[in-house]
């Protein structure tokens, strides 16, 4: 006889079911969790690297426009990039930094300079990047 309110204790398949789900709910939030942090690291800047590579960037500009004046195309005249690449000496898809900044051609006492503004975009600031 059952009493008001009184239920019968969950069968043995439907406390096998229980398990079953509650096991499968903690991997999908493992797998979750486990995405999430996986994108966050994936997401994260690459700073340094990127400043290495547009560091030898920054030094092929500067050898091309050290050959541009050593074969005496001008040596009085500080080339500019669309000099160089009028004249073949490099190409035109790199005359910008990785952050779509043109490159800036100096030409010093001391010898040619190129810098990129960097990721802020911004020259004269902190994180600009030049060779020499």
């Amino acid at each position: 006889m059952l009493m008001a309110g009184v239920t019968d204790p969950p069968s043995q398949d439907e406390r096998w079911g229980f398990a079953v789900w509650a096991s499968l709910a903690a991997v999908v939030l493992i797998a979750g969790l486990c995405f999430a942090v996986l994108i966050g690291r994936c997401s994260q800047p690459r700073q340094k690297p990127r400043a290495e590579e547009v560091a030898l960037a920054c030094r092929a500009v500067r050898r091309a426009a050290e050959i541009y004046q050593a074969l005496g195309e001008s040596e009085a005249h500080c080339p500019t990039l669309d000099d160089l690449v009028r004249d073949k000496k490099i190409e035109s898809g790199k005359v910008q930094d990785l952050w779509g900044t043109r490159y800036l051609i100096e030409c010093l006492d001391a010898g040619i300079r190129v810098i990129s503004a960097g990721p802020d975009r911004t020259r004269g600031t902190a994180d600009d990047i030049h060779d020499p």
